[in-house]
C-alpha cells in the first residue's frame, strides 16, 4: 500500500510539472509571438522608409542628373545626407531581420520544446492511467480481501462463542460426570440395607396370623430361604397392604433373586405415605446404579438420601 501511494504521489509530482512547463512555454510563446509582431511591423517600417527614401534619392539623382549645372552644393549635401539615412536605415533593417530570424529560430525551438513536451505528456499521461488502474485494481482487490477476511473473522468470532459454550456446557458436564462418578463409586462400594423386623400396624386391627406370617417372613429371610420369606410376606400383605416394612423387606428379598425390578417397585411402595425414610433411597439408589444401571435415577434417590440424612426428625 505504501509503494502505491509513493507511486501516485510521484505520478501527481510529474502533472504538477507537466503543467509548470506548458505555462512557462505558453507564456514564452506570447513573448516570441509579441517581439516577432513588433519586429515585423518595425521591418515593415523600415522598409516602406527605406523604399520610400530610395525613391527620393532616385527623384534627386535624376533632378540632379538634369540639372547638374543648377545643383547647388546645398542640394550636394542633403544628397549626402539621405545616403547616409539610407544607409543608417538598410543597417537597421539589416539587424532587425535577423533579429525576426532569430525570433524564428526560438520559435522553432520552443515549438520542437512544445512536441516534445506534448509526447511527454501522452506518455506521462499514458502511464499515470495504467499506474492508476493497477491501483484501482490493486485497491479493488484489497476491498474484496479486506471483506473477506472480515467475514472470515465474524466466522471465527461465531465458533468462538460456540466454542465457548460448548466449552462451559462440556465443563458442566464433566462436573456431573464427576459426581456421578463418585456417586457410583460409592454406591458401587456400599451395600443395601438388611432386613426390618415387622410388627402390625396400630392401626390395624391385631391379628394373631397377621403377626404369625410377619414373624415366618424375617425368620425365613434370615435363614437364607427367600423364596419362603417372601411368600410369608405375600400373606402378610393380605391383612396389611400398606405395610411399608414389608414392602422395604420384600424390596430387599427381590433384589437378592436379581428380580431388581420388582425390587425397585416394592421399595417405591414402602415410600408411600413416608417420603423421609432414607434407608429406602439409600437402597433405591445402589439398585439404581449398581443393578439396573440407570445413573439419573440413582443420582436423584442417592441425593434425597443425602438430604434426609441431614433431617434429625423421624421419618413418618
Amino acid at each position: 500500500m505504501y509503494i502505491l501511494q509513493k507511486r501516485i504521489i510521484g505520478l501527481c509530482c510529474a502533472v504538477l510539472t507537466l503543467s509548470v512547463l506548458q505555462a512557462a512555454y505558453a507564456e514564452s510563446k506570447e513573448a516570441v509571438k509579441k517581439k516577432e509582431t513588433a519586429h515585423k511591423e518595425q521591418v515593415a517600417n523600415l522598409t516602406r522608409d527605406n523604399e520610400a527614401l530610395s525613391k527620393k534619392v532616385k527623384e534627386l539623382e535624376a533632378s540632379v542628373l538634369k540639372n547638374k549645372t543648377s545643383v547647388s552644393k546645398e542640394a550636394q549635401g542633403q544628397l549626402e545626407q539621405l545616403k547616409k539615412e539610407n544607409a543608417s536605415l538598410s543597417k537597421d533593417l539589416a539587424a532587425k531581420t535577423k533579429a525576426a530570424n532569430d525570433s524564428d529560430k526560438q520559435l522553432a525551438i520552443c515549438k520542437g520544446s512544445v512536441n516534445t513536451l506534448g509526447k511527454d505528456k501522452v506518455s506521462m499521461q499514458t502511464k499515470f492511467d495504467q499506474d492508476l488502474n493497477k491501483v484501482k485494481a490493486q485497491s479493488t482487490t484489497l476491498t474484496q480481501e479486506k471483506a473477506a477476511l472480515n467475514s472470515r473473522l465474524q466466522e471465527a468470532m461465531k465458533e468462538k462463542d460456540g466454542l465457548r459454550a460448548q466449552v462451559a456446557t462440556l465443563k458442566n458436564a464433566v462436573g456431573l460426570l464427576q459426581k456421578e462418578k463418585a456417586m457410583l463409586e460409592t454406591m458401587m462400594a456400599a451395600q443395601p440395607q438388611t432386613l426390618r423386623f415387622s410388627q402390625p400396624r396400630a392401626e390395624v386391627a391385631k391379628s394373631l396370623k397377621n403377626e404369625v406370617h410377619l414373624n415366618l417372613g424375617y425368620a425365613y429371610a434370615l435363614k437364607g430361604n427367600t423364596e419362603k420369606a417372601i411368600q410369608e410376606y405375600r400373606t402378610a400383605l393380605n391383612f396389611d397392604p400398606q405395610n411399608r416394612d414389608v414392602h422395604y423387606n420384600l424390596g430387599y428379598l427381590y433384589a437378592k433373586q436379581n428380580r431388581f425390578q420388582e425390587a425397585a417397585e416394592e421399595y417405591k411402595k414402602a415410600l408411600s405415605g413416608s417420603t423421609k425414610d432414607r434407608e429406602v433411597y439409600y437402597n433405591l439408589a445402589i439398585l439404581y446404579a449398581v443393578n439396573l444401571k440407570e445413573s439419573k435415577l440413582a443420582q436423584m434417590y442417592y441425593s434425597k438420601f443425602l438430604e434426609y440424612s441431614s433431617d434429625t426428625s423421624t421419618p413418618e
